[in-house]
């Protein structure tokens, strides 16, 4: 059960899913009149499931080590801890533990650190962190591309889309609609130059025998009714295939233009606002995963005679130049105000 597990998981499955998906979706796309409807084959449906499986496998064996590092608190360390990070520095700081402990927690606040103390008799034990939530960047990508694939595969299993000519004055039954479209009218604008700048049809839904919606739709603006989606596809004396039969549309010719028909573009895309929703969480992932960084600072704070030392060590799980920049203000913030306060 292990080792199923770990294959699940495995991010070489991931990879090698990943290509085959690539490789069946140019096969699907510049190979069609070879490969029939790659895109709803059995094999292509099973990659999906798969892919969906290994991101959730993934996501549980990651996710609660990212959430203790996330929500972990830990205060109770002393200075060796501090020095045994990569990043580390001692000063000293010419006043009390206190006034010590206030310039370092001001410092630390003015850049936006979340802060946990612990006293312990004469010393002081200060955890901070901020850009916690760029932990979670990965688990936001994963839950935003097991989104995409659910809304995918929810389109693929209930969604459909195909052509549909009508004819002014004639109701036409819509395929999975239980109701009925009529062309009440269609008309072209014009450029100067004579070309067709856009052209239009005004549709009326009739449910149950009521007309219960009349919209007029143009091309990129389409209208929507019980999940169905009414498209302006064409117009005129158009010919197309649908389901290996040969369909043509006429009517009477008003100049070049016949005015009797239209070709409507229909399609119901169950998954799409999951899709969208998805989407808008990958790109919410990925920005906290490139621009949002965890950091991490341990600072202990001791006496030392008449004076104290401040120890302070951290971590960056990304930028580390950056981390080590914000290190070296950190400290010069607290020297300056220290020779502020001695002066």
């Amino acid at each position: 059960m292990r080792k199923i597990y770990n294959f699940l998981s495995s991010i070489r499955l991931a990879v090698a899913i990943f290509f085959l998906l690539a490789a069946g979706s140019i096969a699907g796309t510049f190979v069609d009149q070879e490969i029939n409807d790659v895109y709803h084959s059995w094999w292509f449906s099973g990659l999906l499931v798969l892919l969906a499986v290994n991101l959730a496998v993934c996501l549980s064996k990651r996710l609660p080590s990212i959430w203790r590092t996330y929500s972990n608190v830990d205060c109770d360390f002393t200075h060796n801890l501090i020095l045994n990070f990569r990043h580390h520095t001692s000063l000293h700081f010419e006043g009390t533990v206190h006034e010590a402990n206030r310039q370092v927690e001001a410092s630390l606040r003015k850049r936006k650190y979340k802060i946990w103390f612990e006293n312990y008799h004469d010393k002081i034990s200060m955890f901070a962190t901020k850009g916690a939530i760029g932990r979670l960047g990965p688990v936001i990508s994963h839950v935003s591309i097991f989104l995409i694939l659910t809304g995918a595969a929810l389109s693929s299993a209930t969604g459909f889309r195909s052509p549909l000519p009508v004819y002014k004055g004639m109701p036409v039954n819509v395929p999975h609609g239980n109701f009925s479209v009529v062309l009440d009218k269609f008309w072209v604008d014009y450029y100067e130059n004579g070309k067709i700048k856009d052209y239009f049809s005004t549709l009326s839904i009739i449910d149950n025998g009521i007309t219960v919606l009349t919209r007029t739709v143009q091309v990129n603006e389409p209208m929507h009714y019980k999940g169905i989606w009414f498209y302006q596809s064409s117009y005129g004396k158009t010919e197309y295939h649908s389901d290996g039969e040969f369909m043509q549309i006429t009517g009477r010719e008003s100049g070049n233009v016949f005015n009797d028909a239209a070709l409507l573009q229909i399609a119901k895309d169950p998954g799409v606002n999951i899709v969208w929703v998805g989407s808008g969480l990958l790109m919410a992932g990925l920005f906290t995963s490139f621009f949002i960084f965890h950091r991490r600072l341990w600072v202990r704070i001791e006496p030392s005679e008449n004076s104290s030392v401040i120890y302070i060590g951290g971590l960056s799980n990304k930028d580390i130049t950056g981390f080590e920049r914000e290190m070296d203000n950190l400290i010069c913030d607290i020297l300056r105000h220290q020779r502020t306060r001695g002066g």
